[in-house]
């Protein structure tokens, strides 16, 4: 299987669960510039397409792949899927989110945005295989192309790393003694819900003063939410603590160190189509966990089973969800090793991979594992 990037650098060839896995690996671009503007920015990425589509060409011609595999393919994708199929090559294609018109405000992104939309609508057409993550894209991909495998492949995650993180360290760490902590981790985008959490926390440190907000993550996309100006402005300088972006190592530690971990995001056509990797590596650690009942998100817990579920943006549903697992710490403890369970029957990574080699293998749509 052939993969378009690599995120880090990394060997160009891999074994993982059975498949053998190629980077298509190019020269890297003159990053001088990525901080300047989207023209630029956009100038780079061009520039850098062009270098991997050429590298591909020439993999696909001497027949060094069977699969190429593409990850939310835009009109590059479209551009490799008709290179792969000009060779004789099967392609993967794999939806995560819903493509929306949001941030694309030019004259000239809004002619990006549509060739986005137009690849999105072809590439399915010359697919062998489609992976989505939730149901709701299911619907959507399966109108694209009905008569190809689809297989719903949901949001993975390391079950053997997540939930072996060093808890006494951390929290040494956070000098936050035996105190409870609540813990978010992720995106600042507003759709994360961050403002809802800092309102329901504002009202639980009234009546819970030693427990402890800690928020880890950040964003680079422009308007996303002010952590630091959030904590000011709802009283929370002393219970909060902001850490920042860290490494994934950290996570596994900082999730670990925590009581409660919370994914409380709004109602959202993005939210409704996704499913979020945190969702997954907060059940994997082990820990208790409120999560807006939003998308595929009932589909996989069950609530007050699995994890406190509440409507999203709900503010009064989260402080009563808080105040729940604050009061009743043994229910806390049990709602995380069930959250672990679900977490290893459908989130690991090694189960799913083994339900994509089938589907890799199946050449019959109608009998593709779903």
């Amino acid at each position: 299987m052939l993969l378009p990037f690599a995120r880090k650098p990394q060997s160009q060839n891999q074994l993982f669960e059975g498949i053998n896995v190629k980077w298509c690996l190019v020269p890297s671009t003159d990053t001088l510039f990525l901080n300047s503007n989207r023209r630029v920015k956009l100038t780079v990425q061009i520039i850098s397409r062009c270098r991997w589509l050429k590298e591909l060409w020439k993999k696909s011609k001497q027949n060094e792949y069977d699969w190429l595999y593409l990850y939310q393919p835009g009109i590059d994708g479209w551009l490799a899927a008709l290179i792969a199929r000009h060779f004789g090559r099967r392609i993967c294609s794999e939806y995560v989110d819903l493509l929306t018109s949001s941030g694309y405000s030019s004259l000239i992104w809004r002619g990006i945005y549509w060739l986005q939309l137009f690849a999105d609508r072809k590439v399915p057409l010359i697919s062998d295989l489609l992976l989505v993550i939730s149901s709701m894209l299911e619907g959507i991909y399966h109108q694209r192309n009905p008569r190809i495998p689809l297989l719903v492949l949901p949001t993975l995650v390391d079950t053997s790393r997540f939930g072996s993180g060093d808890r006494h360290r951390f929290r040494q760490k956070l000098n936050v003694g035996e105190n409870p902590v609540v813990t978010f981790t992720g995106s600042f985008v507003p759709t994360e819900g961050l403002q809802v959490l800092f309102e329901a926390m504002r009202t639980i440190i009234v009546k819970y003063p030693k427990v402890t907000l800690v928020i880890a993550g950040g964003s680079l996309v422009s308007g996303s939410d002010d952590v630091e100006k959030l904590i000011k402005q709802f009283g929370l300088v002393t219970n909060a603590r902001y850490l920042g972006l860290i490494s994934e190592e950290d996570v596994i530690h900082l999730q670990s160190a925590s009581d409660i971990l919370v994914m409380p995001k709004l109602d959202n056509p993005v939210n409704r189509a996704g499913l979020s990797t945190k969702l997954a590596e907060y059940l994997a650690s082990g820990k208790a966990v409120i999560a807006s009942n939003i998308g595929d998100v009932g589909k996989y817990l069950i609530h007050g089973q699995d994890a406190l579920l509440v409507p999203p943006g709900d503010r009064s549903a989260l402080e009563q969800a808080l105040i729940r697992l604050l009061e009743e710490p043994e229910f806390c403890k049990e709602l995380g090793a069930n959250a672990r369970q679900v977490a290893i029957r459908y989130f690991d990574v090694r189960i799913n991979v083994k339900r994509l080699i089938s589907a890799l293998n199946c050449s019959d749509p109608i009998m593709c594992p779903k």
